[in-house]
């Protein structure tokens, strides 16, 4: 139960990173973020919840070295965030 809370809040951090990637702040926890998603997706894989973290991971990735495309941010972040509150709350 704490654990699924902690990643909730992590979700949610990892959105909010994303958001100051965009305007160019905080690369640093990008890659923290970054390493954070895929490795959390990697041991339940086959799942299509852990395969789209897997994507926010790469696109955080991405997204440190400039390559940025505004829905796709504006989704990853509604993702990370939507999943990051129902984790929190359930």
């Amino acid at each position: 139960m704490v654990l699924l809370k902690l990643y909730g809040l992590l979700d949610i951090l990892a959105a909010l990173s994303l958001l100051l990637l965009y305007f160019d702040i905080g690369k640093i926890l990008g890659v923290i973020f970054s390493i954070y998603l895929i490795l959390k997706s990697l041991p339940f894989l086959p799942d299509l919840v852990s395969f789209l973290d897997l994507i926010c991971g790469f696109y955080i990735a991405l997204v440190v070295l400039n390559f940025s495309f505004f829905g796709v941010t504006i989704i990853a972040i509604l993702w990370l965030s939507q999943k990051g509150l129902v984790s929190l709350f359930s």
